[in-house]
């Protein structure tokens, strides 16, 4: 048997040319995986961190021609949504808002609804929404910093952001509605 002693104690089988050549191909895996985990971590940061949520700072169309800024139309505790018309998550969310409406606004709960889609789209999704949920318009989901939708904000009366989540929640799940209650309760 020729083979050859790693300082580890094992029996290396190989050539020391195979091992030039396996040492070489962990290298370039090695700089092949840091290099995703570097785009990864820049996507991560990007897309799924909630920007910050300045509310006097964002300007909204409450109809068309008539703008105002998020701050000043909010009242309460709030839900604020972040959808487009066209994301799948985003409407499957709506549609469990919608179904736990009642019970969410019974707890106090306004709803504010923030989308960069056409007059056209807004209206179109008026109708499948209960009459006083808010839906604004601003120019470009982007520009204030949501990158990734639906995004989420729960905001308590004291206008403290107590929940804040990148992709869909479950508006179905007695626990995660629970937790929003407490955060809601607690601060």
């Amino acid at each position: 048997m020729d083979g050859r002693v790693c300082t580890n104690g094992l029996i290396w089988l190989g050539t020391p040319q195979n091992n030039e050549i396996e040492m070489k191909n962990n290298k370039n895996l090695l700089l092949i995986l840091a290099a995703f985990c570097t785009i990864y971590g820049i996507y991560y940061w990007m897309y799924k961190i909630p920007s910050d949520l300045e509310q006097d700072a964002i300007q909204v169309e409450v109809a068309p021609g008539q703008f105002s800024n998020l701050g000043a139309e909010r009242k309460g505790a709030e839900i604020v949504h972040f959808y487009a018309h066209w994301c799948g998550p985003c409407i499957r969310e709506i549609r469990q808002i919608t179904k736990q409406y009642e019970a969410l606004q019974a707890r106090g709960l306004n709803f504010v609804f923030l989308t960069d889609d056409t007059w056209e789209e807004i209206n179109q999704m008026r109708m499948l929404l209960p009459s006083d949920i808010k839906i604004l318009k601003i120019a470009s989901l982007n520009e204030i910093g949501v990158r990734t939708i639906p995004t989420t904000y729960v905001i308590n009366p004291r206008n403290e952001i107590v929940f804040q989540k990148v992709d869909a929640c479950n508006w179905e799940d007695a626990v995660f509605l629970q937790e929003i209650n407490q955060l809601l309760e607690s601060k």
